[in-house]
């Protein structure tokens, strides 16, 4: 038997009989002739098995492909450093019509495993033999395994992007399973729920949202039939494999066992997700402004505006000054009418400031990005010349799985050659692109639009559109916007949520648990806008690391600009709670075992706030709406 194992998790291999433990999740798999079989998915800690023993194929996402066995490789791994060392196990199977490579992999100590299918069109047609009494699904299946016949309920989660459309970026429903057919659901979460035995099943297809999601065949993305068989649906494959024989990744799947609530479910894939996605550039949140919040849309920038920006950034504190698009030409070179001397006066300021330097990239679409190289030699030649660390990747549209690949080799190769001392933004707010979920390794999201000048810019849409994700996906990896309040009043007036009545430090409070991003002019920030601004980032600036390590969730009501609502951030043995009173007056956060409460920041207006804590949560007084409290408790 081979065996490898780190902290908490282990792979073994013995003749086919593939083992994964992670956590409270065992499962085994075996490799047969034409097929890998799940034979048993159990929690650790109760002993509770979910697979019914019936011989159905996990990884033959085409239909009509007959498999036979290669082998088994197992390997430790850390995504070339983006991720933090994990172990995986590679089965291989040649096939009629596609060969197959399905790599499941475990992180230490964390009670989930995730599968990922390759595939790609076989180098010789041979012939092949039908050897074992396996069932088959009819193709597009990414996951699948034979249930214990249960009553079951289903509670599904689905993700959106797409924010110049969309501005509810979480939907879910419940429902049960039927004894006389199948029920399907879209999502991206899926919580089968074994009630009666207090056992759970968390299943994640880790694709992008409906909007970005390459060769979508079904309306549907989960599938329960009769209360025997799950199946996970949309592979992304082609109708044809590519006649170069390279492997095509199918989207992945992550599952676990769970005797649990949701919400401590739902913090087992954010500790899994911080886990994949290291965020090492930084390893702290992060402060950015960017040139497009207020519609300049290019017209301005030069060398004297860049330079009034940069100078404003070091008064206010501010982490990174990101120059949006409209300084370069067509072929990516600098605008000399604008910056005579290029970006270097602006590296030299930033340098002399403390202030790390950001610009903007839209990729070269002809033939699905073929220039991948050419444009991942730029940003290389941005970070390398001139500093620049934070790029705004934007203006993607991907339409094929030969486009999805060009970019990530863009990804991969500027991440290689900038020594992971930089990082992509990776714009999402528009078209086809990667979502929340799909190839989480790498880069920052930023994750809306939203203009004072379109009248879509609220503070509690901000707030809503954070207090909905962080339940699925680490804070650290968006950043979420805040505008300057005082632009286009008259486009908001007689309305009570607009967003010049919002003082400007709470507006920073909206985004600061996520990397804040200041999508406005910074020279043109009224003086007492900028006081507040700068008075409550002097407080959030020794704590970004703190922030970044904190596991964050929501708490309170979802916000609607007349709720209490906030967020906890847990970390060690305390964390922190910021907490909004949309509307005045008194309520109770049921957030257990807070202790020592201590204020260190909380809004101007909020003259008589007070705080209790009781063993089933914290009671708050708030009496001013629109007024926040940022503390630091011990558990």
């Amino acid at each position: 038997m081979e065996t490898i194992k780190t902290n908490g998790c282990e792979i073994s291999a013995y003749k086919g009989k593939i083992k994964l433990i992670s956590g409270a999740t065992e499962a085994v798999f075996y490799a047969y002739e034409n097929g890998l079989v799940l034979e048993s998915l159990k929690n650790t800690l109760t002993g509770y098995n979910w697979v019914s023993g019936k011989k159905r194929s996990v990884v033959n996402p085409i239909k009509d492909n007959i498999l036979s066995f290669k082998g088994i490789t197992m390997n430790e791994l850390d995504n070339d450093g983006m991720s933090k060392p994990y172990l995986a196990a590679e089965i291989s199977y040649a096939g009629s019509k596609a060969d197959i490579k399905a790599v499941l992999s475990v992180y230490p100590g964390i009670s989930l495993i995730n599968l990922a299918v390759f595939c790609a069109r076989p180098a010789e047609q041979d012939n092949f033999d039908v050897k074992d009494d396996i069932e088959f699904s009819d193709g597009d299946i990414t996951f699948s395994l034979s249930l214990v016949p249960k009553h079951y309920k289903c509670r599904v989660a689905e993700l959106f992007d797409y924010s110049d459309i969309t501005n509810t970026f979480v939907k879910k429903y419940d429902d049960f399973t039927y004894k006389s057919g199948s029920r399907k659901f879209d999502g991206h979460f899926l919580v089968l729920d074994s009630y009666l035995d207090r056992e759970q099943l968390f299943v994640v297809r880790e694709a992008p949202t409906k909007f970005g999601a390459q060769n979508r065949r079904s309306q549907n993305d989960f599938a329960v039939y009769s209360d025997t068989v799950l199946d996970v649906t949309g592979t992304s494959l082609p109708d044809e494999l590519d006649d170069d024989g390279h492997y095509i990744s199918c989207y992945p799947v992550t599952f676990g066992c769970f005797s649990a609530p949701d919400e401590e479910i739902y913090a087992e894939y954010r500790k899994l997700y911080r886990a994949v996605s290291l965020g090492i550039h930084e390893d702290k949140l992060f402060t950015l402004s960017n040139t497009w919040g207020d519609r300049g849309e290019g017209a301005n920038l030069n060398e004297k505006f860049m330079k009034k920006e940069i100078e404003a950034a070091s008064g206010l504190g501010i982490d990174v000054v990101q120059i949006d698009a409209g300084w370069s030409t067509g072929d990516w070179e600098i605008k000399k009418d604008r910056f005579p001397d290029g970006f270097a006066p602006l590296k030299k300021l930033c340098t002399e400031k403390g202030i790390e330097f950001g610009s903007y990239m839209d990729p070269r679409k002809p033939d699905e990005y073929a220039d991948w190289e050419k444009d991942a030699d730029i940003m290389i030649k941005y970070f390398t010349d001139y500093g620049v660390t934070h790029v705004k990747f934007d203006g993607v549209t991907i339409n094929t799985k030969r486009a999805e690949e060009n970019i990530l080799k863009i990804f991969k190769k500027f991440y290689e050659k900038t020594g992971h001392h930089a990082q992509i933004n990776n714009d999402i707010t528009a078209s086809r692109r990667f979502g929340f979920l799909y190839e989480k390794q790498y880069a920052s999201l930023f994750v809306c639009n939203r203009y004072t000048d379109w009248h879509n810019y609220y503070p509690h849409y901000t707030l809503r559109t954070l207090w909905q994700l962080c339940e699925f996906i680490p804070a650290r990896r968006m950043q979420i916007e805040f505008l300057n309040n005082k632009r286009n009043r008259s486009l908001y007036e007689g309305d009570p949520l607009a967003p010049a009545n919002y003082e400007m430090d709470y507006l920073f409070a909206t985004a600061m648990l996520a990397n804040p991003l200041v999508w406005m002019d910074l020279q043109s920030i009224e003086p007492s806008d900028a006081e507040l601004l700068k008075k409550i980032i002097s407080v959030y600036k020794p704590l970004q690391k703190q922030l970044f390590d904190a596991d964050v969730s929501p708490i309170g009501e979802i916000p609607d600009g007349g709720s209490f609502t906030g967020f906890n951030a847990k970390i060690g043995n305390g964390g922190y709670l910021l907490l909004f009173a949309e509307a005045g007056g008194t309520y109770i956060y049921s957030v257990k075992g807070v202790r020592n409460p201590e204020v260190l920041y909380k809004s101007e207006k909020l003259s008589d706030f007070g705080i209790e804590c009781y063993p089933y949560g914290v009671r708050v007084n708030m009496p001013e709406e629109k007024s926040f409290v940022f503390i630091r408790y011990s558990c």
